[in-house]
């Protein structure tokens, strides 16, 4: 029988050798990424080369964040950006910049990219002709993950502000030229995290015109895809917090786009991730609608494009809104705000008092309620 002692002896001997196992996979794997970045020189190796170990590095990327941090503890980040401002083939520059968006899933790799200087030769590549779409467009994917809103570490970026008005106005021209699905995902969802980012942004985005660029996008079928969708509503929602931008965005046709947006029906041919896809749109659409209709003619406008009959569809229909609560709670927000600007009057039907005159929070719970009693 193992005494008291004993058992914390033990214990204390597995932690340690723990610990000692952990330091010694950390050291070998330090060792074998700096034998990788050593070769990341245009000077010594061979464009085959310089393509493998990207590719390399990209994987051990992929493998999760702890392999990312050791990559940029050991320079990866600062070996990678050297790389983008030489003199190399495009593909290489094209994969380094997808490494560096890879790798930059932790805060180490900001860090890095920071001390790099990173965001002024990401705006340099956005904003130089020379560099083909396919090298900008990796360079709008980097910039789309350092800004995302859903990193543990968001923050504002050194140098960042100093270069916004260049990123926006590039990566709007990237967008209003973009050949591609692809191309113009990547650029929209960069600009869709600018606006999280600083509200100085949409004095930018004013400037360049970039509503209407996104607005045109929809009708190219550059922006077919729900995730496109969710990148040009979340723009419009952020916009929409400032009534500076309500005449850009009524005047390029954003409120019918919005109302747009929400009838887009949610079906069984969709895949899980589009699905909650349009759940964001359906959300997000009745936040841009619920700001944007604190002006009246704009409340009015959202009424007679059929924004009330279908904001009252997703309160009432579970199926409308794919069961989501985040879409029936925004929904009703947006009803409750149309309604107390136009006026009951002509609006009001049983449907829509049913859904204003109680408490919001009735109101979401009846509407729970009922589409639970058709499952």
């Amino acid at each position: 029988m193992m005494t008291g002692s004993d058992k914390k002896y033990l214990l204390d001997s597995l932690t340690k050798l723990g610990q000692s196992v952990s330091s010694l996979v950390d050291m070998v794997l330090s060792v074998q990424v700096q034998v990788l970045l050593e070769t990341l020189d245009s000077r010594v190796s061979s464009t085959h080369c310089l393509t493998s170990t990207v590719g390399h590095l990209i994987n051990l990327g992929l493998e999760g964040e702890y392999m990312c941090y050791i990559i940029a503890r050991e320079g990866g980040i600062h070996k990678l950006f050297d790389l983008c401002r030489e003199e190399i083939l495009e593909v290489v520059r094209a994969q380094s910049l997808r490494a560096i968006a890879t790798l930059c899933c932790v805060s180490k790799s900001i860090i890095e990219l920071e001390e790099s200087n990173g965001v002024e030769c990401l705006s340099d590549i956005l904003g130089a002709d020379r560099y083909t779409e396919m090298v900008r467009s990796e360079a709008a994917g980097v910039v789309a993950q350092i800004t995302s809103p859903n990193l543990d570490h968001y923050q504002h970026i050194s140098g960042f502000i100093e270069h916004m008005e260049d990123l926006v106005r590039s990566l709007t021209g990237l967008c209003l030229n973009a050949s591609s699905h692809e191309v113009f995902l990547l650029g929209a969802a960069a600009i869709a995290n600018i606006t999280f980012m600083d509200p100085l942004s949409s004095d930018y985005l004013l400037q360049y015109h970039t509503v209407m660029v996104l607005v045109e996008s929809c009708t190219l079928h550059k922006a077919d895809s729900l995730f496109a969708k969710d990148q040009i509503v979340t723009v419009l929602a952020n916009m929409a917090q400032s009534t500076s931008c309500f005449t850009d965005i009524v005047d390029n046709e954003g409120l019918s786009l919005l109302v747009n947006f929400l009838n887009i029906r949610p079906n069984a041919k969709l895949t899980e991730a589009e699905l909650a896809a349009c759940e964001r749109v359906h959300q997000k659409s009745a936040i841009a609608l619920t700001r944007l209709a604190k002006d009246p003619p704009n409340a009015q406008s959202i009424v007679s494009k059929g924004g009330m009959q279908r904001l009252v569809q997703l309160c009432k229909d579970s199926g409308a809104r794919n069961g989501s609560d985040v879409v029936l709670v925004a929904s009703l927000a947006a009803l409750r705000k149309l309604v107390s600007v136009c006026g009951e009057g002509p609006l009001s039907t049983p449907d829509i008092r049913q859904l204003v005159h109680p408490k919001i929070m009735d109101s979401y719970l009846m509407c729970s309620k009922h589409n639970e009693s058709f499952v």
